[in-house]
């Protein structure tokens, strides 16, 4: 495999986190009837989800100041198998909220160690790509892993699809087991750089990012439905072209980062502003 490719495994799970997140956005209005509640109430465990990967990234970082990334890296895919297999099981609202917690706990300590596994694989010059493409494993599970879970939500039950997010972690967890090297460093982040007022600088761009971000895909069902006037059915197709422009996002996004860093984030702010702002112009249209 080559260089700019070696980091593909790290990106399996970014595909799970995808198709565990996303699922339960586009099978609201199932999850709800399930669990005798109502899309708002489970628009609560959404929340949650996201609390836990706000909280997660701390706790495991001072948890596990000591652990090698290639441990590390593992077990956050043991707390994501364990919270999802609890979300699918759950028999009412009060814990699959408590589920969909512990789920979000390792979402970002992931990412944040899979980036920095794949970075440490390949030349610095190609370091931005191959983070972007740990990225990209969760902007193609909008393209085709949340799709083919909603359809088997659709045909099944959303229980079902949060399984199929399981399977996707375990066979990341295997193959993290087996491929990562034990020389790719130190663990997701020292403590000791918490201090540091540009990193705190850096995670409120990336909150306020993902803030627009999640304000739309929270409920991209009802604003396809209820808004837009679509058929049910056709969500996962909204939620297929959604992942494609991430992905394409993402790609260039890497490339950027590859030719200045510095340059490339404004840039993208200002765009994802402007995309953003438009989207809200056409939905108080119509």
């Amino acid at each position: 495999m080559g260089e700019t490719f070696r980091p593909v495994r790290e990106a399996l799970g970014a595909f799970g986190i995808g198709i565990a997140e996303m699922t339960v956005t586009g099978l609201l209005g199932r999850v709800a009837a399930d669990l005798q509640t109502s899309p708002a109430a489970v628009g609560t465990a959404i929340s949650l989800y996201a609390l836990g990967v706000v909280a997660g990234v701390p706790l495991i970082t001072i948890a596990g100041a000591r652990v090698p990334r290639h441990r590390l890296l593992p077990a956050t895919l043991l707390l994501f198998i364990a919270g999802n297999t609890a979300a699918l099981a759950a028999p009412n609202l009060a814990l699959f909220c408590l589920a969909r917690f512990v789920a979000g706990l390792p979402h970002g300590a992931y990412l944040a160690l899979a980036a920095a596994t794949a970075a440490s694989l390949v030349p610095r010059e190609r370091r931005g790509r191959a983070t972007a493409l740990v990225g990209i494993g969760q902007t193609i599970a909008s393209i085709v892993g949340v799709p083919s879970a909603i359809f088997l939500g659709q045909a099944l039950s959303w229980r079902a699809a949060l399984a199929l997010a399981v399977l996707v972690f375990v066979a990341a967890f295997a193959a993290v087991l087996t491929f990562v090297p034990r020389d790719t460093g130190g663990t997701v982040l020292p403590v000791a750089a918490l201090r540091s007022p540009g990193l705190w600088a850096g995670f409120a761009v990336a909150a306020s990012a993902f803030a627009g971000l999640y304000c739309v895909l929270s409920f991209i069902a009802p604003i396809t439905t209820d808004v837009a006037g679509l058929p049910a059915d056709a969500t996962p197709v909204v939620l297929m072209l959604y992942g494609a422009g991430m992905t394409a996002g993402a790609i260039a996004g890497g490339r950027a980062a590859d030719w200045d860093v510095a340059r490339a984030v404004p840039i993208g702010g200002v765009a994802a502003c402007a995309v953003l702002a438009g989207f809200a112009a056409m939905m108080d249209a119509s």
